[in-house]
């Protein structure tokens, strides 16, 4: 069993990369058809705050239970995690490439290793320092810059957008560590913070254009969302 539970540990981020590799996709299609990106974000959010908590309501229903006095961890985790992280993304895969905005999502794991140092009195090792430098390097080099930077499409608004992106899902993973100290599922973390995101973004999104793409191509366009907001309920 712990071999089994250590091999779907390497997994599940392999499975994350692919997933945040895959989002872009999503994004780049939504705001073809005219979107912008505060309504990507609620036709994302909304759709996973819906699913996450009719699944849990079902199937776990005491992980919808938390503290009031916990409340806190999800409004931080959903407005400075996931909505402001989202943000930052959508705009930098309109900027970017969606290979380049991705490797900078990529360098998150480095914010999150400076931020656990402090926050929650981590270690920061030789071996973590070493990974950091390949991890860096890794992302040079899967950009493409060294071989052609003229076909990476680079600009440093994107850049720094892509960056602020990798800072506020550090961010995410901060809070939400938190939370799951205080004993609390990572869906049960997930949903609440899908809720909180959201219900923000109400008064701002374009209904009449989100309503638009359904009818366009019913089965394909909300299919394709339903997929989008189902990535995002993984990938935690």
């Amino acid at each position: 069993r712990n071999e089994h539970m250590k091999n779907l540990g390497v997994c599940l981020p392999v499975a994350a990369g692919i997933m945040w590799g895959s989002v872009g996709i999503f994004v780049r299609k939504l705001t073809d058809f005219g979107m912008d990106g505060v309504t990507v974000l609620e036709s994302k959010m909304a759709a996973t705050a819906v699913i996450l908590f009719v699944s849990i309501f079902i199937y776990r229903r005491e992980w919808l239970h938390i503290r009031p006095k916990d409340i806190w961890m999800f409004v931080c985790s959903g407005l400075a995690g996931m909505m402001l992280l989202n943000i930052c993304y959508n705009e930098a895969v309109t900027r970017l490439t969606l290979s380049f905005a991705a490797v900078l999502l990529s360098l998150s794991p480095i914010f999150v290793m400076l931020m656990a140092a402090v926050v929650f009195r981590e270690k920061i090792t030789g071996r973590k320092t070493v990974c950091t430098f390949l991890a860096i390097l890794g992302c040079i080099l899967v950009s493409g810059i060294i071989e052609n930077s003229s076909s990476v499409n680079m600009t440093p608004s994107g850049i720094i957008i892509g960056l602020m992106a990798a800072l506020f899902y550090a961010l995410y993973s901060i809070f939400s560590k938190a939370a799951m100290k205080r004993g609390y599922n990572v869906f049960t973390i997930t949903c609440y913070s899908s809720m909180v995101v959201a219900i923000t973004l109400i008064p701002a999104v374009d209904w009449g254009i989100i309503g638009e793409f359904a009818v366009a191509s019913p089965v394909e366009n909300i299919s394709l969302m339903i997929m989008h907001a189902v990535f995002t309920a993984i990938l935690p």
